[in-house]
């Protein structure tokens, strides 16, 4: 009886170990994903983008301005 319960617990134990390396794998593989959905959403609207960028680029003041260098 007392083999069948240290079986059992070593059943147990590798179940878990089991399920909670799989688990990291997964993980991984939906951080891959997600990291290409994102990829893909950024050369999708690329120019909208480049666009928003250069414009808040644009609006900021020049830094010689702020600083007032060669006065």
């Amino acid at each position: 009886m007392q083999n069948l319960r240290l079986m059992g617990f070593i059943v147990k134990s590798k179940i878990q170990k089991f399920f909670s390396e799989e688990k990291g794998a997964v993980d991984i593989v939906a951080i891959i994903i997600l990291i290409g959905i994102a990829i893909a959403l950024a050369l999708l609207f690329k120019d909208k983008i480049v666009g928003i960028v250069n414009g808040l680029l644009k609006d900021l003041p020049d830094t010689k301005d702020i600083y007032n260098v060669g006065e």
